[in-house]
Parts: structure tokens; sequence; C-alpha cells
């Protein structure tokens, strides 16, 4: 009978669990993906683990669950898959989307449905390697194998295997195409041998093969978000994206990374509706004072871990004409997004006018100004003007200086005393 390490079970366990909670619309509404994928510090499964776990039959001696016994065809297995996809789900579902309640410590058993999910996806597979179903099966899996568990190695293996089944439907061959290189992406990025040339050459594989599939938006936008070292290149990069994949997320923060840099000094106009008091506010009523807009949402720990400090500086600045304004980018209000915006509002008795989006990532305000990460901030001078578009640390001393150029100026333009 196989054994596990046991400092490697609720690691692998965790590992199932996450690939099967993102099998689905459900889940996916519970476990959002990132739009950076982030580097685990834990423990990784090895492959040879993984593989007995997600491809290999039942180990001698142990019992295989009643269900998998009697699935002699593709139509058998997939019946099985939609029927433990509906149990995972009902399962996720109890948790109102707090993963770290979920995902505890538990014994690894052979016929956990998460695990046996994945074995089953890896049969169904092999029995119809033509069939749309297992494209889009498949194409999960390796999602978020890479996504969610940085398994870049295995979906690198297993989608070369793929490659090479003359068999496998067109579909499933993109996808393999698709995440062999993204893997191979995953598993480079952080190399110091790496230019940004060489990057996108990587991702100009799957672009050359594929030049229609909007994945190439995506594979480009994995690169471009880590290329904060190179600020031209990554300038670059972003303009071609959202040339190339205009009706594409990607492409459209890629348009809007752009505004940022073009529309720097130029009349930044803003007109919301304020989520407390319903009343209509606008940028425009604000000239001769600086507006800080401050790009949140509640889900995000680092904008409520900073929050307070800017309310501090909010109240310091509130008598030399410095105005916040929250720009929330929580989720739609069926996913409980106004709840916990209103609720935050009034716990912390932020008093400052908060533009609801309610469209999360996707809302349109936000991604026009290239808002794929929080907290942001704005700044916007006293003329009207957009100054600073990724204040952070800074935002103190960008608003001092504002502050001291409208003083400055006042001073200036006070008619010396006697004079006409």
């Amino acid at each position: 009978m196989m054994t596990i390490d046991t400092s490697r079970k609720s690691t692998l366990l965790n590992f199932f669990r996450l690939m099967a909670c993102g099998a689905v619309t459900t889940a996916l509404l519970i476990c959002p993906l990132s739009l950076v994928a982030q580097d685990s510090t834990t423990d990784k499964p090895e492959l040879e683990d993984l593989t007995k776990f997600t491809q290999e039959p039942a180990p001698e001696g142990s019992e295989l669950p009643l269900e998998e016994k009697d699935l002699d065809s593709a139509e058998k297995i997939k019946t099985e898959i939609d029927r433990l996809t509906k149990n995972i789900n009902d399962y996720l579902a109890k948790f109102k989307g707090n993963q770290r309640r979920v995902f505890g410590p538990k014994d690894l058993e052979y016929n956990d449905p998460f695990p046996q999910r994945q074995r089953l996806i890896w049969r169904f597979y092999a029995e119809n390697p033509q069939g749309a179903f297992a494209a889009s099966l498949m194409d999960e899996r390796w999602r978020f194998m890479t996504t969610r568990m940085n398994q870049a190695g295995f979906v690198r293996s297993e989608a070369t295997e793929v490659q090479g089944n003359v068999e496998a439907s067109p579909e499933l061959r993109a996808h393999a195409d698709y995440w062999r290189v993204y893997a191979t992406l995953q598993g480079t990025i952080k190399s110091p041998l790496n230019t940004p040339q060489s990057l996108v050459q990587q991702a100009e594989k799957f672009i050359n093969a594929h030049p229609e599939d909007p994945r190439g938006a995506s594979i480009l936008g994995f690169i471009v978000l880590r290329l904060d070292r190179f600020p031209e290149d990554q300038a670059a990069l972003y303009r071609r994206i959202g040339d190339e994949y205009p009706e594409t997320f990607m492409g459209k923060v890629g348009r809007g990374k752009v505004r940022q840099v073009e529309e720097l000094r130029q009349p930044f106009e803003f007109e919301f509706t304020d989520v407390k008091s319903g009343e209509t506010k606008s940028t425009a009523e604000l000239l001769g004072k600086v507006v800080v807009l401050d790009f949140m949402s509640t889900f995000c720990r680092p904008c409520m871990k900073e929050l307070p400090g800017l309310m501090t500086l909010q109240n310091e600045w509130a008598d030399q004409g410095v105005v916040f304004i929250a720009v929330s980018l929580d989720r739609n209000e069926a996913q409980g997004g106004k709840a916990a915006l209103l609720g935050m509002l009034e716990e912390t008795d932020l008093d400052w006018p908060v533009f609801y989006q309610g469209a999360s990532f996707q809302s349109d305000f936000s991604l026009a100004w290239g808002i794929n990460r929080v907290p942001i901030q704005f700044v916007i001078d006293q003329e009207g003007n957009l100054r600073s578009t990724n204040a952070g640390l800074g935002l103190k001393a960008i608003v001092t200086a504002l502050l001291e150029e409208d003083a400055t100026a006042a001073v200036q333009e006070e008619p010396e005393a006697g004079g006409k």
C-alpha cells in the first residue's frame, strides 16, 4: 500500500482541493484567480507523488471507491466527474468564500473527492482525447497547477506528453501549447539570465502558432507585470498588448497604462455617485484643492492595512485643501461587495466620498486607467491636472510639494505693501 510522508499530507490535500475548486463556476467565485501568480513558500509535492494521485490507478492493497470500479467508458467517467463536481461545490459553498476555513489539515485518503476527481480527469482524457469535454477539463487542470500551486515542471511535462498525442483534439493541443509556454515562463521568469526580449520570444512560440488566440494577451501580461526593473520595455509591451489584443482584459489594462503616461499633467475629470449619500460628486467642483484618489478594495489586505495611515494624513491636511476619494474595486452586490464596503465604512467611520464601481477589476473607470492591482493612489493638483498615478509611499512628499508650490505661487502674486 502506498505511504505518504506525513509532512506532505496536508500540502497534497490542499493542492487537489484548490485544483478542484477552480473547476467550476461556483468555485471560481469562491477562489478567484490572482492577476499575478504568487510564489509559494511552502514545500511543494514531488512530481512522483502528483503523478500517482492524478494519473495512476489505485495502489495495490487500497480500496478503490465503489463508484470508480464500474467506470469502464468515457461516458461513465464523465458522469462521475459531474457528480464529484457537484459534491465539491456543495462542500465549498458551506464556507461562503472563506478558503482558510475550507482547507484545514486532514489525512489524505485515496477516495477523497478532490484527488479522485483529478484522477478521473486524466482517465477521461485517456479514453477520449478528441472530445471537447476533455479539452476543457485538461485546461482547468493545468490552469490551477500553474496559477494556484506553481507546479510548472509538472504541467510542462504533462502538456508536452499531450502535445505528442496525435489523437488529441486541436483544441486540447492548443491548450497544451499554451500551458507549456506559460509553465516554462513561470519556471524561468526570475532567472537573472533572462531579458525582456528573451521572455517575449518564449511567449511568441505560442502567439505565432495561434495568432487568433486571445490568450496571447495573458502570456504577455504574465511577463509585463514582472518588468518593473525595465520601465521602457514594460511600457512598450503594455502598448503592444493594448494594440494587438484590445478587447481582452490585459489589452484594456495595457491601454490604461499607456494612458497613465500620456495624460500625466493633463486635466483629469471624474464624476461619480457617492455610495453613502447617493449624491453626484465631481472633481470639477474641487479645483483649488489637491485630490487623492485611492483605488482600493475591502478584500485587499494591504488596502485595509494602510487605510488608518491615509485617514491620519487626511485629517492632517483637511484644513490645507486636500480631499481624499476612495474608488472601490469590490465585487458586485450579488457577491456581497457592496455590503462589505458599507460595513467597512461604518466600522472605520471613513468620511471620504466613496465610488462603488461594482465590478471588481472589470469596472469601467478603473480598467480604463489600467488599474490591475490595489492599492494605488492617483494625485490631482489644484489646477485639476493629473500629477501622479502611483504615489504609494511617496504620497506624503507629493502632496506636501503641491501644497508648497501653491503657497509659493500665492506669495508671488501678492502685491507689495504700498504698491498700486
